[in-house]
């Protein structure tokens, strides 16, 4: 009888373990260095994306996100949920703007979906709340919906 108990003890602890080890390596597909092209009516700019698994908080991952002028997006807490094999959504929890030093967010969404195993589909949507950078002049990450990003070869 307390070998039962035993084993059901051990079960109990050894569960949530073995998934933990078994959920990364759907993460770590997307983890590396991904560029691609933003295009407006007239030009075509590079961009380019950079994902790591946050060294200060385990279940976080950063985001860089560089445009054509070299500003940068970053995020430096999420929280990450799968919606399926193919979709991750990360709740942004802490960004900001490399132009902006007063700029920091708290809110929005950075939606990523693999599309195979050297390209994803970018969404950053609802980043919040805006800044007034004077008193006419408003600072704020705009939305980007489903921009292509391919694997960086390095």
């Amino acid at each position: 009888m307390k070998i039962r108990y035993l084993f059901y003890i051990v079960l109990f602890f050894a569960s949530p373990l073995y998934q933990c080890q078994h959920a990364d390596p759907d993460y770590e597909q997307i983890e590396g260095s991904w560029k691609g092209n933003f295009k407006d009516s007239k030009n075509l700019y590079p961009v380019n994306l950079e994902i790591s698994k946050s060294s200060q908080n385990k279940n976080s991952y950063q985001f860089i996100f560089n445009n054509f002028n070299n500003e940068k997006f970053y995020v430096t807490k999420s929280r990450v949920k799968q919606d399926s094999p193919k979709k991750f959504t990360f709740t942004i929890e802490e960004a900001g703007l490399s132009y902006c030093a007063n700029c920091k967010f708290t809110e929005g969404k950075v939606i990523l979906t693999i599309m195979d195993d050297q390209t994803i589909k970018l969404s950053i949507l609802s980043v919040g709340p805006m800044y007034w950078r004077s008193y006419d002049v408003q600072e704020g990450m705009p939305d980007i919906s489903g921009l292509v990003l391919m694997k960086d070869r390095k």
